[in-house]
């Protein structure tokens, strides 16, 4: 009879500001048949995950044959940086460096491709020891409470702030970027978001966004696309709302619409409203 045993070990400990934590399992098939344990012994597969975060957030990391959605889910939950990874492109990974700054340790991991995002007290380094013995602390003290940990924001949640009220615009776009192909999973949370990273007071935040809306159709109510084609003073903001409305208003909502292009003070964008008019006009009166 074949029998699994797997053991998991979560240790963490704390030395002049060094966090360290690590997960360890073992996964072995075993043979009730003695004279076959050797080959049982040889054919295990082992995985260990073990990452430590120092002072001035360098990374240390030795993984050996750790599935990378494990190491992210692990990653994620200690540290709180936000990791989107492919699942169905999931694989084994086998590595070790010592003291890399802490994004290029998680881009080393999960490769340039993965969505990272970091709470702002990693997304900086911290400019003293104290500080950096704060911060292990800190992070220590979450792990081995259930409690506590259930009190931390999810990451989803840190994505949310930081595309909020991160204050790198940046750091927005990015968060945003990375929020989007969560939208199927909790809209009504999250579009709110996206109309709220609209209004944005950078340009290129609001134009980042706008282009997510059209070409990721990202379902933003005709309301706040049409005030956006209105009144925002950027042209190529305005003119992008306007396909946006084009493509997903009906006929009759557009023939509502479409006056307030013929005043705009862009005349390439005055000149289309005309035009989509005619069309509009030119179809009801053949219909």
């Amino acid at each position: 009879m074949m029998s699994e045993i797997k053991r998991f070990v979560l240790a963490a400990s704390v030395g002049a500001g060094l966090l360290i934590f690590g997960l360890a399992s073992c996964d072995r098939n075993q043979s009730s048949d003695e004279n076959t344990a050797r080959h049982a012994q040889q054919t295990e597969e082992a995985t260990s995950i073990v990452i430590a975060l120092h002072p001035g957030n360098k990374l240390t990391a030795k993984l050996t044959n750790a599935p990378l959605s494990t190491v992210a889910k692990e990653v994620s939950r200690t540290l709180g940086v936000g990791i989107v990874i492919n699942e169905q492109e999931d694989k084994r990974v086998t590595l070790a460096f010592e003291d890399l700054p802490l994004k290029e340790g998680l881009v080393r991991i999960f490769g340039p491709d993965a969505n990272i995002t970091y709470p702002p007290k990693l997304a900086e380094t911290p400019s003293s020891k104290k500080q950096n013995d704060n911060l292990a602390n800190n992070t220590i003290s979450r792990l081995p409470n259930s409690n506590s940990l259930s009190s931390q924001k999810n990451p989803l949640d840190q994505l949310i702030d930081q595309a909020l009220n991160s204050p790198a615009p940046n750091d927005r776009i990015q968060a945003l970027k990375n929020l989007v192909q969560q939208i199927p999973n909790a809209p009504d949370k999250l579009l709110p978001v996206f109309e709220s990273a609209l209004q944005d007071s950078d340009a290129q935040v609001r134009k980042t966004v706008i282009d997510l809306v059209l070409y990721k159709r990202i379902p933003i109510k005709e309301e706040t696309i049409h005030d956006i084609a209105v009144n925002d003073e950027d042209d190529e903001m305005r003119g992008k709302a306007w396909v946006i409305l084009t493509n997903r208003a009906s006929p009759e909502t557009l023939k509502q619409y479409l006056p307030d292009a013929l005043s705009d003070p862009n005349p390439a964008i005055k000149n289309d409203a005309r035009k989509l008019l005619e069309k509009l006009e030119s179809q009801a009166n053949n219909g």
